[in-house]
């Protein structure tokens, strides 16, 4: 119960940052600290590493189901191209959306090693990989 709280509580986190890092920037000008990026690298990449103990946690033990096949948040057997064709067609719809057109995207996949029909998978976190790729 209080790791929901605190995953909910902390839900706003990147947008009041950002929120602060824009005033920071309209206010210092060209002056921005260097070293405001190094404590901003160290604070995301924490609260990524913390986001993911707790939400697998939650889906392990907590209230939120487990997709069937996966370890907790982690898919064992992720299909790469499926997820990054779903990034793209959200951010196609987005652009098309607010600019009234979007840029074409192809997705090639490559690999050293030999690719079944199924194409490339890998065991991995799904939803962080739509978030990069988005």
């Amino acid at each position: 119960r209080r790791l929901e709280e605190i995953k909910r509580r902390h839900q706003t986190v990147v947008e009041i940052m950002a929120e602060g890092i824009l005033a920071l920037k309209k206010e210092s000008g060209d002056r921005f600290d260097p070293s405001i990026n190094y404590f901003l690298d160290r604070f995301y990449t924490s609260r990524i590493a913390i986001r993911v103990l707790i939400s697998n946690h939650l889906v392990l033990f907590g209230p939120e189901v487990e997709c069937p096949g996966h370890c907790g948040i982690i898919d064992p057997t992720m299909d790469v191209h499926n997820i990054i064709d779903d990034a793209a067609s959200g951010a196609k719809y987005l652009c098309n959306y607010y600019y009234g057109d979007c840029p074409n995207i192809e997705i090639n996949t490559y690999s050293k090693k030999e690719i079944k029909e199924d194409g490339i998978t890998m065991v991995y976190i799904a939803s962080h990989l739509h978030h990069m790729v988005f």
